[in-house]
């Protein structure tokens, strides 16, 4: 049997007082170690405030989550900070990048959190830039960085402390068609080879295409799950992914 790693229970949410309209109503969903899940809906049907929920960036109105056997609404701040950063990584559509500092202190910024020495952070975080095709771009800032470069940076630093779940929101909205390829590409390498959870809101059928499970959200509830064909090349060190800018 495979393994349960996000197991939501009667999930509502509402944006206002009166509770009158509900953002996301009575949502039950449990999503598989590995899988890679993409979400589509309208705008305004729910699709981002499920993934920052998921996330613990916010605490739905009713229902519960656990992620990986624990509760995570309710939890104090200090441990819900700590689940972010240990178990979730995030990449978002505008990157989210302090843009005047370099690629590399970008990445590092997350191991300064998690209590890493200084003389193995920068190490840890070449690495992890290398993986992603920017090893000639570490010490760039990342306002000099092209979108898809920037993205780049938003992955690794996303990946750099190994978290199991990788929550991504409109991740190739802001992408030309040939460098969209590219992060879809290294959106199915963290799945396939890194063996990464992938949960992905997007408008982009091309995303939504690749994942091994595909939601749809309308007015606030999931109205279809199909099962999809996805990827299955295994993209490995031998066959690395082309990252030209």
């Amino acid at each position: 049997m495979e393994e349960k790693i996000i197991q939501i229970t009667g999930l509502t949410h509402f944006y206002n007082k009166t509770k009158d309209q509900p953002v996301l109503q009575d949502i039950e969903w449990e999503i598989k170690k590995g899988e890679f899940v993409s979400i589509q809906g309208r705008s305004g049907s729910g699709k981002s405030t499920i993934l920052h929920i998921i996330g613990g960036l916010l605490t739905p109105s009713e229902g519960y989550i656990n992620v990986d056997g624990m509760r995570i609404n309710g939890l104090k701040e200090k441990k819900l900070a700590l689940f972010r950063l240990k178990s979730i990584g995030f990449v978002f559509q505008s990157y989210h990048l302090f843009q005047n500092m370099t690629a590399l202190k970008n990445v590092e910024e997350p191991l300064f959190y998690s209590g890493v020495k200084r003389k193995y952070r920068k190490e840890i975080a070449q690495e992890m830039l290398s993986k992603v095709g920017l090893e000639d771009k570490i010490n760039s800032p990342v306002q000099e960085l092209s979108g898809g470069q920037q993205q780049r940076v938003s992955i690794a630093r996303a990946l750099i402390n190994d978290p199991d779940i990788i929550l991504a929101d409109e991740p190739t909205g802001n992408l030309d068609g040939l460098t969209e390829q590219e992060i879809i590409d290294l959106f199915v390498y963290m799945n396939k080879s890194l063996n990464k959870t992938l949960i992905v809101v997007t408008h982009n059928d091309s995303v939504a295409d690749c994942a091994s499970v595909k939601m749809k959200l309308h007015e606030g509830k999931l109205v279809e799950r199909k099962t999809g064909g996805g990827i299955v090349k295994e993209y490995t060190e031998s066959n690395k992914i082309s990252m030209e800018p």
